[in-house]
């Protein structure tokens, strides 16, 4: 027995002592800890095992937080971006509805406000080098359009044909550098060439330095040329430029019509003031 007991002396010293430190805060439970010392002294040896015991806690609480619960947020934002993604691809598909329909209702207001004969087209290509801007539309001679017919949308005139295949037709936009046609300044009457350029610019010639032309003055296709149908709007005045030396005013003019985003155009037909053609198309440069 004194052998065993020899042999387990460790063990039975710290059984003991954890007995009797069971015992005494068992005893000082319901004293004041300010007033025993021996309470305070267990608390202190016992604060590294409590300390210790907190922080293997929370460890383990952290991780089931942030990798075992996460797993489900994971999820839950991988469904929510796939959602929120097929909505904004929603939203943009009925962008583009709502662009079409009030394109199409401005054609519509077009076509009821004027009496030309036209027919639609769709802009399908564009052609842009140093002497040439152009634009290609999904309408040709079968469908009626001939050489110099007049291209316009409900906000003014685009340009005219340049050249027509079967099922397609090509558009020399009013800023192409070999454009050239009368036009009226709406608020005075006065006439005038507007003419593109190389830089895509518009600009009045032949207005005399003494007509009193303002920015942002309205201008308009005469009809002199036989082409464009009077009154269409071209543009707005942008700048003025009167040169002591020069007879005339140098005038450069904003287009009413935004030729960098056109998607649909009307080509005019036949004009209510001239019920067969144009004075220049295909049909009277072959005679």
């Amino acid at each position: 027995m004194f052998n065993f007991l020899k042999r387990r002396r460790r063990l039975i010293i710290l059984l003991l002592l954890i007995v009797s430190l069971f015992f005494v805060i068992t005893s000082q439970a319901k004293k004041n800890r300010s007033e025993n010392f021996l309470s305070s002294a267990v608390q202190i040896v016992s604060y590294p095992f409590q300390k210790t015991s907190s922080y293997i806690s929370q460890s383990i609480q952290d991780v089931w937080l942030n990798y075992l619960w996460l797993i489900d947020v994971r999820e839950e934002n991988k469904r929510l971006n796939a959602k929120l993604f097929r909505l904004i691809e929603e939203n943009r598909k009925n962008h583009e509805v709502i662009i079409a329909f009030e394109r199409l209702q401005s054609f519509l207001d077009l076509k009821q406000n004027n009496p030309d004969q036209k027919v639609f087209a769709s802009v399908i290509g564009e052609i842009k080098n140093g002497f040439s801007n152009l634009l290609i539309i999904d309408k040709g001679y079968n469908d009626g359009v001939r050489k110099n017919f007049a291209v316009t949308t409900p906000e003014g005139i685009v340009g005219k044909i340049q050249s027509v295949t079967p099922v397609q037709s090509i558009i020399q936009l009013i800023t192409d550098s070999r454009s050239s046609f009368p036009i009226l300044i709406q608020r005075t009457r006065t006439k005038g060439i507007i003419q593109g350029s190389f830089d895509r610019q518009l600009t009045v010639s032949y207005i005399p330095r003494r007509k009193e032309i303002v920015q942002n003055d309205h201008i308009i296709a005469s009809g002199l040329a036989g082409i464009f149908p009077k009154g269409f709007s071209v543009g707005r005045v942008s700048t003025m430029k009167k040169d002591d030396s020069g007879l005339f005013q140098e005038i450069t003019v904003e287009p009413s019509v935004d030729l960098q985003r056109i998607e649909v155009v009307a080509v005019i037909l036949r004009t209510l003031n001239n019920i067969h053609t144009p004075l220049f198309t295909e049909n009277n440069e072959r005679d």
